[in-house]
C-alpha cells in the first residue's frame, strides 16, 4: 500500500475500473463498493490488449499479460556501464587487432633487417 505521506491509493471500482483515489477519500470509496488494491495483486483491464497488470511491492508493475496470452516482464533500465561498453568496445575492436599487426611487423622486422 501506498503510504499516507504520498496520499493516493490504488482502488478498484465496482465496474471493474481502477482509479488512484486520495488517502482522505479511502472510506467514501470503500463505501461506494469500492476495493482496495494491495502490494501482490492483480489489476484486469481488458483494455487495448492488456488482459491483466500484477503489481508487485511499492506498486511497481510485475508483469503485464496480454489477450492474447503472452506475459511480459518489467525488465531493470540498464546500467551506465553497459552505455560505457558501447562507446569503448569499437575503439578496442580497432586498436587491439591495429597494435597486434604492428608489433607483429616490429618483431618480423628485426628478424629481416638483420644486426646493424
Amino acid at each position: 500500500m501506498l503510504s499516507e505521506s504520498e496520499g493516493r491509493i490504488l482502488f478498484k471500482a465496482p465496474d471493474g475500473t481502477q482509479h488512484w483515489v486520495r488517502h482522505g477519500d479511502r472510506d467514501a470509496a470503500l463505501q461506494a463498493g469500492g476495493v482496495v488494491i494491495d502490494d501482490g495483486e492483480s489489476a484486469s483491464l481488458d483494455e487495448n490488449g492488456i488482459k491483466t497488470i500484477r503489481w508487485i511491492a511499492g506498486y511497481e508493475i510485475g508483469w503485464i499479460e496480454t489477450q492474447d496470452g503472452q506475459t511480459l516482464y518489467s525488465t531493470p533500465a540498464p546500467g551506465v556501464w553497459s552505455y560505457l561498453l558501447i562507446a569503448i568496445l569499437p575503439i578496442l575492436g580497432f586498436f587491439i587487432p591495429w597494435g597486434a599487426v604492428r608489433a607483429i611487423g616490429w618483431v618480423g622486422a628485426g628478424f629481416v633487417a638483420g644486426p646493424t
